[in-house]
């Protein structure tokens, strides 16, 4: 009888130290197991971003640098909205077009759904211009828009006519810069 109660105290035990220490410390193990999975794919995920970082900026490096230069002045990494204001108007006033407003226009599109739709389309705003001049001067503007190094796309063109062949231009310029 002693057996059997020294036996029944001993299994009482075991069962007391199973819940009380090794099924806690089973389960702190099992996360930390857990946590060290994710830290593995996270440091292969970080290790094959690096070798596509590597093979990108070795091709970015055998990319002739002048390239490089026209490319960022064609469509540049952030909006400058004056420097493309004042291009602009010198290039209107080069042609001899007298300038008279420069505006932002906001468009009823949203830019960020506009890039959803197209992946990675760049950002775009547009700049309401009106000027005045002759047919020759406004045509010489366009052709110095159209050589420009910045990228930009002229829309919504009108023309108010007058009798003494200066007329009233108003269009949309276009440009786009990269996020």
């Amino acid at each position: 009888m002693n057996s059997r109660i020294i036996s029944l105290v001993v299994l009482a035990l075991a069962i007391g130290l199973f819940f009380s220490f090794t099924k806690p410390t089973w389960a702190a193990v099992q996360q930390l197991l857990e946590v060290q999975s994710n830290n593995k794919e996270a440091m292969d995920a970080v290790r094959q971003f690096a070798t596509q970082k590597q093979d990108l900026e070795s091709k970015k490096g055998s990319i002739d640098p002048e390239a490089l230069k026209k490319l960022n002045d064609m469509l540049p990494s952030s909006v400058d909205n004056v420097k493309n204001i004042l291009m602009i108007d010198d290039l209107g006033k080069k042609a001899g077009l007298r300038i008279s407003n420069l505006d932002a226009v906001t468009r009823a599109e949203s830019a960020a759904s506009a890039r959803a739709q197209s992946g990675t389309a760049p950002d775009s705003i547009d700049l309401s211009v009106t000027a005045e001049g002759t047919y020759a001067s406004f045509s010489t503007f366009l052709e110095s828009l159209e050589r420009s190094q910045t990228l930009f796309d002229v829309r919504d063109v009108s023309v108010k006519g007058s009798n003494n062949g200066i007329y009233q231009y108003s269009l949309k310029i276009r440009f786009y810069w990269l996020r």
